[in-house]
């Protein structure tokens, strides 16, 4: 029988527009995390790394990203203040 997995769940609500911010503070290993742009957002939120902009690639309203395996707190979005994304994903 498979050992039992935690999960790890939230939302991030942008506190500033156009600013890079973490998505959790949340540090630890994960097996697998999904994150999903609200569908009532005003614009496009862009994920990546610290220098994440316009350029990283972006969620549209309602549109999610899967990762296989990640560190959620080396995960930054970057979007219009008030815009929510929410998350999921699996601690071993």
């Amino acid at each position: 029988m498979a050992e039992a997995q935690t999960l790890l769940s939230g939302t991030k609500t942008i506190v500033t527009s156009n600013t890079a911010e973490k998505l959790t503070t949340a540090s630890q290993i994960i097996t697998g995390m999904v994150v999903r742009a609200n569908t009532a957002n005003a614009a496009n939120v862009y994920i990546g790394p610290s220098t994440v902009t316009t350029t990283n690639y972006f969620l549209e309203k309602g549109e999610s990203l899967q990762f296989d395996v990640i560190d959620p707190a080396r995960v930054y979005v970057y979007g219009k203040e008030n815009d929510t994304l929410s998350f999921f994903g699996l601690i071993p």
